[in-house]
């Protein structure tokens, strides 16, 4: 047990480094390029003790849409990390578990159990709770705030919401890549599709940032490396807790466990406070996951 919550609590320092890059003015590219780049690394220094890296094709096209969807969220989260609370838009990213559980009604048949479904209609309701204004709308501000649900957003607070709600789809779908290597039957190549996605992911970013002409300073490489090093960290402590977890145990506890480390990191490192609407989104998020990841 202590293994999984060590796990956990690195998981959620990846966002404080986020979050602190961020705000000090590193781009989100090169903090990708640089995580993913250790990543890499990492899993090829895993490949001198583990097993799983065969080989098949049709990792290929998985490993596309994998690397594609976690550049994609990172960047969606890392903008709205930018502009809103660092707690609440973590609770929204880790909802994203939801999407597989749909992906597998609509690809595979495989309709949810009682829980499940219970968990399903709660993800909504976790986002709209979690995600209501939580700065009062600037009264010098040219826009002037809509309205939805009796309440009144900035355009700032549009913005976060529609950047989390992004990010949460791209983290669903890369999520959901690792139910499409279960279903086809590809557990013995996990480590070589990691290193796969992690280098398409490599490839995006570098490409990208070549095009843009620019090269990543000594901070965007150190806020990078923090945060892969947390990453392959957390996926190590991870590893050794499978074996004296159980899964039905190991899971709930992973995901829920990360939303509270990471609401009481937000409010000791960056002193965020939230409202009691926020908080009961909170609480629906971490009984949605409960429920998602039951068997």
């Amino acid at each position: 047990m202590l293994d999984l919550l060590i796990g956990v609590f690195l998981s959620t320092l990846t966002g404080v480094f986020y979050k602190k890059a961020i705000h000090s003015g590193c781009r989100h590219l090169a903090i990708i390029s640089a995580e993913r780049a250790v990543v890499v690394l990492g899993v090829l220094g895993l490949s001198l003790f583990c097993d799983g890296f065969a080989f098949d094709p049709a990792l290929l096209s998985i490993s596309v849409l994998a690397g594609t969807a976690v550049v994609v969220s990172r960047i969606c989260l890392m903008r709205s990390l930018a502009i809103g609370d660092l707690g609440l838009s973590w609770t929204i990213w880790n909802l994203s578990v939801s999407v597989p559980v749909l992906a597998a009604m609509f690809l595979w048949w495989d309709l949810p159990s009682a829980a499940q479904a219970a968990g399903l209609l709660l993800v909504p309701a976790g986002i709209l709770l979690a995600g209501n204004p939580y700065r009062e709308a600037d009264p010098d501000s040219v826009a002037r705030p809509k309205r939805r649900f009796g309440w009144t957003y900035s355009r700032q607070q549009r913005s976060w919401l529609c950047l989390m709600v992004l990010a949460f789809l791209c983290e669903g779908v890369f999520a959901t890549s690792f139910l499409i290597l279960k279903n086809w039957e590809l557990s013995d190549s996990r480590f070589t599709y990691m290193i796969l996605y992690n280098s398409i992911a490599l490839m995006l970013t570098t490409g990208v940032m070549a095009a843009k002409g620019y090269v990543p300073t000594g901070r965007e490489w150190g806020a990078g490396t923090a945060a892969g090093l947390c990453v392959i960290s957390s996926a190590y402590f991870w590893l050794r807790a499978l074996f004296d977890v159980q899964s039905v145990i190991f899971f709930p506890i992973c995901a829920s466990v990360a939303i509270v480390f990471m609401n009481v990191l937000a409010r000791v490192t960056w002193h965020e406070k939230t409202t009691w609407t926020q908080n009961v989104g909170v609480v629906a998020a971490i009984l949605a996951i409960l429920l998602l990841t039951s068997h």
